[in-house]
């Protein structure tokens, strides 16, 4: 009888892994046909209701984990699959000149590691008793940040506008070409560029007027404007003009929360150090 269901199992887990392989190759191959899902038609609201609808499917596997789908979820061959997806992920997207962050199996990939993260973390906070404080920082950290790029994605919107020294204006322009009105204007007060013996542009620092507040922009410092908008300093065509890049990222300051989290709860194990559980 033994024998028996060990060869059901290994029955059972080959065909698991069967199916598991043919989704990975379809999507793949659909990927290298299309350009990627056009994200931004799950623009707010419409992203919040999937996100509500993911959440109450998540919630709907938790209570149906004794079947086969749900187990599977639950188990280490999912914690090794979404492990496995998510270094797949970022060597292909790190690899690629323009990363195809909206292609299907990207899509999949991280839906399916959410979707485990957030099972086995609901199973931790049951379980984990001791270290549970510890447990839900980190894992709930993790979720969302993850989360927190995955549907906020579709809000996230970036323009660009080219000014000359003394120049303002309102209209930026999207990847596409498209002019849009931003709201507010940005003027270039002034800009000074540093450039190395080679003359290849090593530094970069302009003064703007953001809606009459003077801010000063340089790499990695941008100026903040409302809620989630970032104004950076991206690149210069030549001497006396400027690469301003405006990023509306409403979802920014869930990321951060999740990151705190996640910085608390490591902060937390290695201060007390490891706990077995009880019981």
């Amino acid at each position: 009888m033994k024998l028996e269901h060990s060869h059901s199992e290994m029955s059972a887990k080959k065909h698991r892994w069967l199916i598991i392989s043919i989704i990975g190759l379809v999507l793949v191959i659909i990927d290298t046909f299309i350009k990627g899902v056009d994200i931004t038609l799950f623009a707010f609201p419409l992203n919040v209701l999937l996100a509500l609808l993911w959440l109450a499917t998540v919630a709907r596997l938790w209570h149906r984990r004794g079947t086969t789908f749900g187990g599977f979820m639950l188990s280490a061959e999912a914690t090794w699959l979404s492990f496995a997806l998510m270094v797949v992920v970022g060597i292909v997207l790190g690899t690629q000149a323009e990363p195809k962050t909206t292609s299907l199996s990207v899509i999949t990939a991280t839906l399916f590691t959410l979707t485990h993260l957030t099972l086995i973390t609901i199973r931790g906070w049951r379980n984990a008793q001791g270290i549970r404080l510890r447990f839900t920082l980190l894992h709930c950290g993790l979720i969302l940040l993850l989360g927190a790029g995955f549907w906020g994605a579709p809000d996230r919107h970036v323009v660009r506008m080219a000014l000359e020294k003394g120049e303002r204006s309102n209209i930026a322009y999207s990847t596409s070409g498209a002019a849009e009105n931003i709201g507010f204007e940005i003027e270039l007060s002034s800009v000074v560029t540093k450039r190395d013996d080679a003359g290849r542009l090593s530094a970069i620092e302009a003064e703007v007027v953001i809606d009459g507040k003077c801010s000063t922009l340089s790499v990695n410092h941008p100026a903040t404007k409302g809620f989630g908008t970032k104004i950076y300093i991206v690149n210069d065509f030549k001497d006396g003009y400027a690469v301003i890049e405006i990023i509306d990222e409403p979802w920014h300051y869930l990321s951060f929360v999740g990151i705190v989290m996640l910085l608390a709860g490591a902060v937390m194990m290695f201060a007390a150090g490891p706990k077995k559980a009880r019981g």
